[in-house]
């Protein structure tokens, strides 16, 4: 009886011994499975980092030039790959043969992305922009690395990859800002905007006054322009800004001099961007643009924001401030002869740095933009 006890004793212990085996395989499958999954997760956030850069420089480079980017802008490229920091083989790309940079702008410089073949690409989430939007995409990729396993296991959990390359993609949309909060508790009329722009064709580089109580000042005497007196002053939030209502408008505060308590708070733009209200109309019931408003009442309706850096401001000599050198001598007799109480400074093209988002369709574009990921 001993030796059959013996054979099933050695039955045993082969058994056991497949068991470890098998077990110890397929633990070691599974590691494998988790490195290669863990390095191609890793790599396909690097490659993002990669495509959303891009796409906001592209973005800023449209809004501020006029002029997009294309496939072969040297900087995306750097900017690219040097934002996808695990290896240096990024690429502005696309797998099925379209641009790597393309979208929509207002001078048709950008391709159209067209459609994407999705088994060869992902695709960018969907932004639901407007229709016309402006917005810029950005494709990436960079060659797959070795893996532990075939290369096919961790592609069929991740579904990030054709089996030669990691592929991103990210979008960026620039516009005129929606309702906000300007940094001055100021504003003036569109009429003088686009008299000091040329509606917006031209941005001086001259300094320039801004007139706040003048009404009869050509060509934006008052009909609709100002607000009888002239005052450009706006009812101020707590920290002396000025907030825009969801209709777009906001309320005057009256009188020559400053908001109570605002002074120091307007010196302290002086050298810096201001983003100021522009205005189309004025009504008392903030219900339609009547222009009949009058004192403390009034309303201005705000068009849009526009940027304005400040070189200067003298306001009856009770609010005075300035950069060395300024105002020029040419600003401060145009000034006096506005009637004496200016901001000084130059309107110019400038990214709004708040948290507003991008406004409507037909929102007007007054120099102030807004950038913001699309997808």
């Amino acid at each position: 009886m001993k030796p059959f006890a013996s054979r099933d004793r050695e039955r045993g212990a082969v058994a056991l011994i497949v068991a470890v085996v098998l077990g110890m395989g397929s633990l070691l499958g599974m590691a494998a499975l988790t490195v290669d999954v863990g390095a191609m997760s890793h790599e396909r956030r690097q490659l993002q980092n990669g495509a959303d850069a891009g796409a906001l420089a592209a973005a800023l480079q449209c809004a501020k030039t006029n002029a997009c980017p294309s496939d072969s802008s040297p900087d995306l490229k750097n900017l690219a790959d040097a934002n996808d920091n695990s290896d240096t083989n990024t690429a502005l790309a696309r797998s099925d043969g379209g641009p790597a940079v393309c979208g929509h702008d207002p001078n048709n410089t950008l391709p159209s992305c067209g459609t994407v073949a999705s088994k060869l690409l992902q695709n960018c989430p969907d932004a639901n922009l407007p229709a016309d939007s402006n917005f810029v995409r950005v494709y990436t990729r960079t060659p797959v690395g070795d893996t532990l396993l075939p290369s096919i296991f961790a592609q069929s959990l991740t579904g990030s990859s054709t089996g030669t390359f990691h592929q991103a993609c990210a979008a960026a949309a620039w516009g005129p800002p929606a309702n906000f909060i300007s940094t001055l508790p100021f504003t003036l009329s569109a009429c003088e905007w686009r008299d000091a722009t040329g509606s917006g064709a031209t941005y001086p580089t001259a300094e320039i006054a801004i007139e706040l109580n003048g009404s009869n000042d050509a060509p934006c005497s008052f009909n609709g322009h100002d607000q009888p007196g002239g005052f450009g002053w706006l009812a101020p939030t707590p920290n002396c800004q000025s907030k825009v209502d969801a209709n777009g408008w906001v309320s005057v505060s009256t009188g020559v001099s400053p908001p109570s308590g605002c002074s120091d708070s307007i010196k302290a733009t002086v050298g810096q961007v201001a983003y100021v209200p522009v205005y189309d109309c004025q009504s008392n019931l903030k219900v339609l643009c009547d222009n009949t408003a009058n004192g403390s009442n009034a309303n201005y309706h705000i068009l849009g924001l526009a940027a304005f850096f400040i070189t200067a401001v003298d306001v009856t000599g009770q609010l005075k401030a300035n950069l060395p050198g300024y105002p020029t001598a040419a600003a401060k007799a145009a000034c006096q002869a506005k009637g004496g109480n200016c901001l000084y400074g130059y309107f110019l093209k400038d990214l709004v740095p708040t948290g507003t988002v991008i406004g409507p369709p037909g929102t007007p574009n007054l120099g102030a933009t807004v950038i913001q990921m699309a997808g």
